[in-house]
């Protein structure tokens, strides 16, 4: 079975068609979405629905909490609010009613998914270096398998056990029983890896593989769309840069 876990689309409409065009290439069985599809970008609801129409399932991010009032978002900084608050204004009943009803994880088999650590995934802690993947080993023992994460818009690899974690280079193939695993799956909408290809992941449980793909996108005309709504030109500027 393949399954594509996307994440962090943050209302880039173009980069979410390109990527599931390529999504459509790969002939997956099954597509997981890790949440934050909104904020940032220009097209909420065109996210949304399309994402609606398409992702097998959806955990909640914390750009979507906030924008239902599940978060208090005070402490972003100015644009980041505004951009939440412009949001908030623009998206329909039916969507917001949508995102709200949204989980904070889900498992399938013995596989995880939830946009932050999932270790307690409804406060959206990060997990993007070896000692935030230590907080993980505590836990060992209630966790799947084999877990995949969003938030950080980067793309990670980390396995552990009840002692210790290793950082993995992807793409990754094997997974050892006595071992599980942990995968930052990158972002879709605003990669901030140095990269500014779009990004996801497919996991195919047949051959124990995980791998990643980038895929290029109309950069100008997401970039043009975010200065025309009158958000922050930063939003836009940082979609060339990868950043």
């Amino acid at each position: 079975m393949k399954i594509a876990i996307i994440s962090d689309i943050h209302a880039n409409l173009q980069a979410l068609e390109a990527v599931f065009k390529q999504i459509e290439k790969r002939g997956v069985d099954m597509i997981a979405c890790l949440g934050d599809l909104v904020g940032y970008g220009s097209q909420p609801n065109e996210v949304i629905e399309l994402i609606r129409k398409n992702a097998d399932f959806v955990v909640m991010g914390n750009h979507d909490a906030s924008v239902v009032g599940k978060l208090d978002y005070s402490y972003h900084y100015e644009a980041a609010k505004n951009a939440l608050d412009w949001t908030k204004k623009i998206i329909t009943e039916d969507n917001y009613n949508w995102l709200n009803q949204l989980p904070h994880s889900r498992k399938f088999k013995d596989i995880g998914f939830s946009h932050g650590s999932p270790i307690t995934p409804e406060q959206f802690d990060y997990v993007y270096t070896i000692d935030h993947a230590f907080s993980l080993v505590d836990e060992y023992e209630k966790l799947p398998h084999i877990n995949f994460i969003g938030h950080s818009h980067l793309i990670k690899g980390y396995s552990f056990s009840k002692i210790m974690v290793d950082e993995i280079s992807l793409p990754r193939r094997g997974f050892r029983a006595q071992s599980k695993y942990l995968f930052s799956v990158g972002s879709v909408g605003q990669p901030r890896d140095g990269n500014p290809l779009a990004a996801f992941l497919i996991y195919d449980s047949d051959n124990e593989e995980v791998i990643m793909e980038r895929v290029l996108y109309d950069i100008t005309e997401a970039a043009d769309r975010i200065v025309k709504a009158g958000l922050s030109p930063n939003f836009a500027k940082r979609l060339s840069l990868g950043i």
